[in-house]
């Protein structure tokens, strides 16, 4: 392969990767109404549950990515 096909192939990655976080994104934003109704949850609680959402998939993004990084390089904590 040249560089250009790695190019394109990282634009496509990087594409569907953005998609993907776009589609999890609108599947919480759906359920909020429905999660405060059922719940009882104010305007601010259901913010309050979006942070911790993209906290918590942040969090386990890095985890992920320092794994991978780690296990190409041998060995992992």
């Amino acid at each position: 392969m040249n560089q250009s096909k790695y190019k394109g192939l990282a634009l496509i990655i990087l594409a569907v990767s953005q998609l993907m976080l776009a589609l999890d994104y609108t599947i919480i934003f759906v359920g909020l109404p429905s999660l405060g109704t059922d719940l009882g949850f104010t305007a601010s609680h259901l913010q309050w549950v979006v942070s911790a959402y993209s906290l918590a998939f942040g969090g386990f993004l890095l985890l992920e990515g320092g794994c991978r990084i780690c296990s190409a390089g041998g060995e992992c904590l």
